[in-house]
């Protein structure tokens, strides 16, 4: 590898035998430049997330991989309160851009988290609480369904 600068990255990993296309190929790697990966036009439009606390946040989202229990791409949403009950998989991301305070459900005032370029978050599988989000967050994220 010619690396000439450093390079910061994150990591997400879990045990799983090797996954194979359909023509019996080994998938090795995806590269999705971050101008195109993080544009409006690459994502989906969930529109208004349901369980709005506040506001009317609208959810975007795109997957760039996809294979047996692992799932990764982008997310962004813009401002508002956001409620998840139950979280049914794993989830880990990578905030790119934004502001949003994470707090889990149950937690006394003041024990919200904030969450801003940079931060790594990580939501076991049965997680709740709440997402507010300030300025439109930008994510990269993966999930494992197990």
């Amino acid at each position: 590898w010619d690396v000439l600068e450093n390079v910061r990255k994150v990591w997400f990993v879990h045990e799983h035998d090797d996954v194979k296309k359909e023509n019996d190929e080994t998938i090795r790697v995806i590269v999705v430049p971050y101008n195109e990966l993080t544009t409006m036009e690459m994502q989906f439009s969930y529109g208004t997330y349901k369980l709005s606390t506040r506001g009317k946040p609208d959810i975007f989202s795109s997957i760039v991989y996809s294979v047996g229990p692992t799932k990764a791409g982008c997310w962004i949403c813009t401002p508002g309160g956001l409620k998840i009950e139950n979280l049914n998989i794993h989830h880990g991301f990578h905030v790119l851009e934004g502001v949003m305070y994470i707090t889990d459900e149950g937690s006394e005032m003041g024990q919200s988290r904030m969450c801003v370029a940079g931060d790594l978050v990580v939501l076991p599988k049965g997680w709740s609480g709440y997402l507010d989000v300030v300025e439109t967050v930008r994510k990269l994220w993966t999930t494992l369904d197990a």
